[in-house]
C-alpha cells in the first residue's frame, strides 16, 4: 500500500502541475476506490478505464486508487455476498470455508456455483458505494488539497 500511495502522490504533483482541478482528482480517487471494491474479481480494472474515458477522469490516479484497496476488496466479497443473500432470502448454505474452498477451484467453476450469489453482492455493493461516494471524494478533496498546500514551491502550475 506504500508504493500505492507514493503513486498516487506523484500522479497528483503531476496533474497539479497540468492544472488539473483538486475536484476532477477527487472525483477519480472516490470513484476508482469504490470500483476496486465491486465485489468481482477480474473486471474491476475494465471498469474503471471505462468509467474515466466516460467521465473524463483522470485514469492513471481512478487505477492507483482501485490498486490500492484491493486487499480490502478480497476481505469484502464474502461479506458483500452474504450481505445480498440477506437482502434476496437466497439460501446458498454458503459458510467461510466452503467459500475458502470454493475459491481455490477455478474462476469458472466458482462463477458457475455462485452465479446468483454473485449477482446478489452486486446489488448489495450498490447501496454501499452509494453511501461511501461522498465520504470519500470530500476526504479525497480535504487530502489532496492540504497535500496541494504543503507542495505549493514544487508543484508550478505555470511551468
Amino acid at each position: 500500500m506504500g508504493r500505492a500511495m507514493a503513486k498516487l502522490k506523484s500522479i497528483i504533483v503531476q496533474e497539479m502541475r497540468r492544472g488539473t482541478s483538486v475536484h476532477s482528482l477527487s472525483r477519480a480517487i472516490a470513484l476508482g476506490i469504490l470500483l476496486g471494491l465491486f465485489p468481482v474479481l477480474g473486471v474491476t480494472t475494465l471498469f474503471t478505464l471505462l468509467l474515466g474515458r466516460w467521465l473524463g477522469l483522470n485514469i492513471p490516479a481512478m487505477m492507483v486508487a482501485n490498486y490500492a484497496v484491493a486487499p480490502v476488496q478480497i476481505a469484502l466479497i464474502y461479506v458483500l455476498i452474504k450481505s445480498g443473500e440477506f437482502l434476496f432470502a437466497i439460501d446458498s448454505g454458503l459458510d467461510y470455508a466452503y467459500f475458502k474452498e470454493l475459491t481455490s477451484h477455478s474462476y469458472r467453476e466458482t462463477m458457475e456455483r455462485l452465479w446468483l450469489s454473485i449477482l446478489a453482492s452486486i446489488a448489495a455493493w450498490v447501496p454501499l458505494a452509494t453511501i461511501l461516494y461522498y465520504p470519500l471524494y470530500f476526504m479525497s478533496r480535504v487530502l489532496i488539497g492540504r497535500f496541494y498546500r504543503g507542495r505549493k514551491n514544487d508543484i508550478n502550475v505555470h511551468a
